[in-house]
């Protein structure tokens, strides 16, 4: 349509030139060669007649010379236009970014026939496609180099996020409201709280009221930023029904744009137990678990002390059983044996105290009793 309408405007205005001309060159030539005419001969019928033949030559020669100029302004207007349209098609293309069109375009632009005008706009049209072509180039770079970061970086974190969710340890995360952000695979399993019934639920719901209160009174502290992390120590009961001992570290997620407190745990329910084993051992005796000498020596001096305070009778069993003797007698008795008979002693003597007596195995072959607040009836009835 643009090149239809460009011929259209060139068709008309080289129509009026080369009419124009035509007239102009007729007119010139007639007042020349009448002028001419007059001054050197008289005006007879034969240079009438004559003055009508080179009138007529003129016109033809006129007619002729317009003729000439209308077609070679045509054809140059033509060549214009097709150029013209030449540059509007390789701008559609170049604004497309069909850089191969362009370049197949700029060739007939940049022909030698072509107008010094549109050749510079050519010139022009060439520096800028390369140069939009350079930038395009560049952009689609950057943008596979974001891309391949992009996707490096995703799969970082997907790595971050499954260890994180494997990790044998409680992670978990919770904002100013105080309640679980996040809730990592191995606090569900120690907790037996699935993660879609703790999100967005008050963290308060996975610590008895006691733990709470000091765990409350850490993160209220972070938020406040009065400490930069804080420890404790608490016990929860898990989907069996046991009771667990998590050792908490707390700490503020370094994110000024949403604040939530980061809380690790770790279960020291086995650690705990063999501490308490360890200490159960140190006043115990491992054999038959009656109470050891060192546990029996502090029981007896408070048993004297309270005797002598309140003036009560207090009686001291002591029982001795000579296992190698029976060792010699009986040569098949083995240590295992005897050991066997040890037990078996304790549970009967077991089942002969009180409550609030003390049963101890001093040594290898000897027990003792301590009986508060007997009376010698008593005393000897239980002898």
């Amino acid at each position: 349509m643009a090149s239809a309408q460009s011929n259209r405007i060139a068709g008309i205005a080289v129509n009026k030139i080369a009419v124009l001309s035509s007239v102009l060159v007729f007119i010139g030539t007639v007042i020349v060669v009448a002028i001419s005419w007059g001054l050197i001969n008289e005006f007879t019928g034969i240079v009438v007649t004559n003055a009508l033949i080179i009138l007529l030559l003129i016109v033809v020669l006129s007619s002729t010379v317009g003729i000439a100029i209308r077609l070679l302004l045509k054809a140059k207007t033509a060549r214009v236009a097709a150029q013209l349209y030449s540059v509007n098609e390789t701008l559609t293309s170049l604004i497309a970014k069909r850089y191969e069109k362009v370049e197949e375009q700029l060739h007939s632009i940049t022909d030698p026939a072509t107008a010094p005008e549109i050749a510079l706009i050519g010139e022009k049209l060439s520096k800028l496609a390369v140069s939009t072509a350079s930038i395009d180039e560049q952009a689609a770079r950057r943008v596979r180099d974001c891309y391949s970061q992009t996707d490096a970086l995703r799969h970082q974190l997907e790595h971050v996020r499954r260890l994180i969710s494997n990790a044998q340890m409680l992670i978990m995360t919770v904002n100013p409201r105080m309640e679980v952000a996040f809730f990592n695979r191995y606090a569900e399993k120690i907790t037996g709280v699935a993660a879609d019934e703790i999100i967005n639920i008050g963290a308060g719901n996975l610590f008895s009221s006691t733990d709470w209160r000091e765990t409350e009174r850490h993160y209220q502290a972070l938020l406040a930023g009065q400490i930069k992390m804080a420890n404790q120590e608490t016990e929860i009961i898990d989907g069996e029904g046991r009771i667990r001992n998590i050792w908490w570290l707390h700490s503020l997620l370094d994110d000024p744009e949403t604040q939530q407190i980061l809380s690790v745990g770790h279960d020291i329910s086995e650690e705990k137990s063999v501490e308490k084993r360890v200490v159960w051992l140190s006043n115990h005796d491992a054999l038959t678990g009656l109470v050891n000498a060192d546990k029996f020596q502090q029981a007896f001096d408070q048993s004297l002390l309270a005797a002598q305070r309140y003036q009560k009778q207090h009686t001291l069993q002591y029982l001795h059983f000579d296992f190698a003797m029976y060792q010699k007698l009986d040569h098949h008795l083995t240590q295992q044996m005897t050991d066997e008979m040890r037990v078996v002693i304790a549970e009967a003597l077991k089942q002969l105290i009180r409550q609030t007596d003390t049963l101890a195995r001093i040594n290898e072959h000897d027990f003792a009793i301590i009986q508060p607040e007997t009376s010698d009836e008593g005393r000897q009835q239980f002898t």
